[in-house]
């Protein structure tokens, strides 16, 4: 019955300290081919506190096969920053 009662607590301690990390992600997008690539990054910044953003980066596509837009992905980020603190409040 000990041996149970210490593999169930050490269980949930594995459970605990796996839900307390936030997933990391990187965020491949071909921004500017349709306008809801813009709204879909703005979306994912508005929730940005709830992983950890290693990166984002501008690419190509089937659609969009000559051009990339970084500059774009930074002027969001950039608006993003402007209102983080007022977000973080709510």
């Amino acid at each position: 019955m000990r041996r149970i009662t210490t593999l169930l607590m050490l269980m949930w301690l594995c459970v605990v300290a796996m839900a307390a990390d936030k997933p990391r992600v990187f965020v491949l997008t071909d921004i500017e081919n349709e306008p809801d690539d813009a709204m879909s990054m703005v979306r994912f910044l508005t929730y940005a506190n709830h992983f950890d953003i290693e990166g984002l980066a501008a690419t190509t596509s089937v659609h969009q096969q000559r051009r990339v837009a970084p500059e774009r992905i930074r002027r969001i980020v950039q608006a993003y920053g402007k209102v983080r603190d007022n977000l973080e409040k709510h």
